[in-house]
């Protein structure tokens, strides 16, 4: 599933580059590139600390608050371990 992901966006960006190549300057891409990564970094950064915010919430609104903020720590980290 990954591979099949990876090779998508390998076919995406090749279409971009051959369309754009002809179109704009060596310089102009890199720029090009730049702003979209830091575009999409934005959005991610957003995206998290909304999330953090919203679990913060969820979690503050528990009958176990106390425990709560020592075992989502926990959960968080094992859940890492398992999927890396």
């Amino acid at each position: 599933m990954r591979q099949q992901w990876q090779s998508m966006i390998k076919a995406f960006y090749q279409r971009i580059i051959h369309y754009l190549r002809p179109k704009i300057s060596r310089a102009q891409l890199i720029i090009l590139v730049a702003a979209l990564t830091g575009l999409v970094s934005g959005l991610a950064a957003v995206a998290l600390k909304s999330i953090v915010h919203y679990l913060q919430h969820l979690i503050e609104h528990i009958a176990l608050s106390r425990f709560a903020y020592l075992l989502f720590p926990m959960a968080g980290l094992l859940i890492t371990v398992l999927i890396i």
